[in-house]
């Protein structure tokens, strides 16, 4: 029985730009930025249901006007293209017009990170903070105004030779991060996370170690995760203090991956944290895409009752493209912009023991009149994720966290993704996930569709759901189960404008489409097991098929009537 004390159970996060990314949407009247556009922002995340805002101040420079620190603005001034230079020192025109509305509430003396605790409050929802502990937006590019002044001096920085430190350097822009082993880092961010916690009228403070999920170099000294939980113990402190002179509890927890081993090979120890009593929550997840199978049951064993277990509703379903035919536009999909997905991804992380439920990079769009649009259905689904039993009543989608090649290097950024993956004739494969049993599950049907790449010759492709006898009559389609808007539409900007509703799978790929009794799903974990040319006789079992592997992309569920 989980015996936390936290009330929160829906929160939304939004990061530093989340009300700037179209100032039309929350200031339709024009002129220039004003308080307006945060208290609408704010209040539709209060009308939507939220109970906790989860508000992002910084990257790795605040971006709140600091009286400590630096801020990304110091110094910026209308139209300077060239403040926000690229890697290569080109000017910026486009970051430039982006970042005038901080312009103009600057020259109206608003503070908008305290217009938005404001607002909280005025609503009822419980106003957090979530400080971005290695944000690298702009990793290649060191000296940007986006960073500290430390990341622009080797001394400060993580090698980027992860994993491998015999390899070519890595990506600069997810591993040449500050280095937290540093007692100059600490103290940076130290100032920083002070200042928002003293200065603002907050009540929780989350360090989102999951963008990104690097602190020290890997495998550090046990000296140095002793140093690193100490600084912790620290920040702690600050919350302690903070909630004595208020009267208020002030909670204090992290953002991680979902594998708390693989954070304690950077520097993040969390059961260390835990058995000190040093955290209230832990928010659990991938950096990008849904992830659909973070083992909450095993993370409740490691963190105890106490700690209060938070799921994130991330952007993507996963990192599976498909496609729109009228247009020819290739994305991926946005979770929130479909019920039945928010539901699936919901329910999964409930039944395992998730708390609450965090969205996470899914922003706001008050704009309902545009073609296609389901770009912000969770509006009507996120209050039905509280209650399984709600759920269980609901038409519900789920899928699996997918790899690509590029993630394959980096370690710590998701779970281990079950797909893709290669079988080789007559082998068979199991995937796990959670789902929900079904209210009137008599009445109901699980469809699962298997994504494989498409090649000249393919066997039997066969499919068991919970150790039942494995089927062989997959239908073969081009249709979605789940449409839903584009991450994107193939513009520059991927947060807002998705206007394209996909549809249908890439033509490079096959799709089969398999049925079962809804009533098979159980509660918890739930097996699929694919075979590969079992249909065939094995009355020779030594004979070599002359066949390529089954390259399983993605396996695609919903729960329909």
């Amino acid at each position: 029985m989980n015996e936390t004390t936290l009330t929160n159970r829906l929160l939304h996060n939004a990061d530093c730009n989340a009300m700037f990314y179209d100032p039309s949407h929350w200031q339709p009247e024009g002129g220039p930025y004003s308080a307006r556009a945060i208290q609408r922002y704010v209040d539709m995340a209060a009308d939507t249901g939220f109970d906790t805002f989860v508000c992002n101040p910084n990257c790795q420079a605040p971006l709140y006007p600091s009286r400590a620190l630096r801020s990304k603005f110091d110094g910026f001034e209308r139209g300077d293209a060239g403040f926000f230079k690229n890697a290569a020192g080109e000017p910026n025109p486009r970051a430039a017009a982006f970042y005038e509305p901080y312009l103009d509430l600057l020259d109206a003396g608003v503070d908008w990170l305290a217009e938005t605790a404001a607002a909280c409050r005025r609503r009822g929802m419980a106003p957090w903070l979530s400080i971005r502990m290695n944000d690298l937006h702009q990793g290649d590019h060191p000296g940007h105004p986006m960073n500290c002044h430390l990341l622009r001096d080797p001394a400060y920085r993580l090698s980027d030779r992860m994993p491998n430190p015999n390899a070519a350097p890595g990506h600069p822009k997810r591993l040449r991060g500050l280095n937290y082993e540093t007692s100059e880092v600490r103290d940076y961010m130290f100032t920083l996370i002070r200042e928002v916690v003293e200065e603002y009228d907050f009540e929780g403070l989350e360090l989102d170690w999951l963008r990104r999920p690097i602190c020290c170099n890997p495998n550090p000294s046990p000296e140095t995760l002793e140093t690193i939980t100490a600084w912790h113990a620290s920040l702690r402190e600050l919350t302690l203090a903070k909630a004595a002179r208020t009267g208020r509890p002030y909670r204090f927890g992290l953002r991680v991956l979902g594998h708390l081993g693989r954070m304690r090979s950077v520097g993040i120890d969390v059961a260390a944290m835990t058995q000190r009593g040093l955290l209230d929550f832990v928010t659990a997840g991938n950096i990008h895409q849904a992830s659909w199978e973070t083992p909450f049951d095993i993370l409740r064993e490691q963190v105890g009752d106490r700690i209060a277990l938070f799921g994130v509703l991330n952007t993507t379903f996963n990192r599976l493209y498909c496609f729109d035919p009228q247009t020819g536009i290739r994305c991926r999909r946005r979770l929130h912009t479909s019920p039945e997905a928010v539901r699936g991804n919901a329910a999964g992380k409930r039944i395992l023991g998730a708390d609450g439920l965090v969205t996470f990079n899914c922003f706001f769009n008050p704009d309902t009149t545009r073609p296609a649009d389901r770009e912000y259905a969770y509006l009507q689904t996120l209050r039905e994720t509280n209650d399984l039993a709600t759920l269980r009543q609901q038409p519900k989608f789920y899928t699996f966290s997918t790899m690509t090649d590029n993630q394959a290097i980096l370690p710590n950024e998701d779970i281990v993704e079950q797909l893709p993956t290669l079988i080789r004739p007559r082998w068979r494969r199991e995937f796990r996930l959670p789902m929900i049993r079904e209210a009137r599950a008599g009445e109901r049907a699980l469809r699962v569709q298997l994504v494989v790449e498409r090649q000249e010759e393919l066997l039997e492709i066969g499919l068991s759901f919970n150790g039942c006898w494995p089927d062989f009559s997959g239908r073969e389609t081009d249709r979605l189960l789940a449409p839903a808007v584009s991450y994107g539409s193939g513009k520059k900007n991927n947060h807002v404008g998705g206007e394209i509703l996909l549809t249908h799978h890439l033509p490079e790929y096959r799709v089969f489409e398999y049925e079962f009794p809804a009533a098979g799903i159980g509660d918890g974990w739930n097996d699929f097991t694919v075979y590969y040319g079992g249909a065939e006789p094995l009355h020779d079992p030594g004979r070599e098929i002359q066949c390529p592997p089954l390259c399983l992309v993605s396996m695609e569920m919903r729960v329909t009537e």
